[in-house]
């Protein structure tokens, strides 16, 4: 008789939660070491963390861009130990004038990869 696994899936855009069974043995990918968390909270209005991992140490370049690909604010643009980070965004462009609402990107640069996140800024 076949054994299974139970599963959920995360950060799907569904209405309800959704599993499904696996037969036993199969190998599970799992999420990257490195890369970009979810943002939160989402939306936001005073200020959004954006969390990250890297795998190992390495130059990083977190950038947030608005819908038109402008930059609007450098976050991190330095040499990053391994591990768990966190970088806070108070919707302010590098000018220090409070950002727009509305739907910008935060773009990760980091072991030669490129990842982006969402961010909604409500004022």
């Amino acid at each position: 008789m076949a054994s299974f696994v139970r599963w959920q899936l995360k950060d799907v855009a569904l209405w309800k939660p959704f599993s499904a069974k696996l037969a036993a043995g199969t190998r599970l990918l799992s999420k990257l070491p490195d890369g970009l968390g979810d943002p939160f909270p989402m939306p936001f209005n005073a200020e959004v963390t954006i969390p990250f991992a890297l795998a190992e140490a390495g130059p990083v370049r977190l950038t947030v861009y608005n819908l038109m690909g402008q930059q609007v604010r450098v976050l991190a643009d330095s040499w990053v130990a391994a591990g768990a980070h966190r970088v806070r965004w108070d919707g302010r462009t590098d000018a220090g004038a409070d950002a727009a609402s509305g739907v910008y990107w935060a773009v990760l640069q980091a072991g030669g990869a490129v990842q982006t996140a969402k961010l909604v800024l409500i004022r």
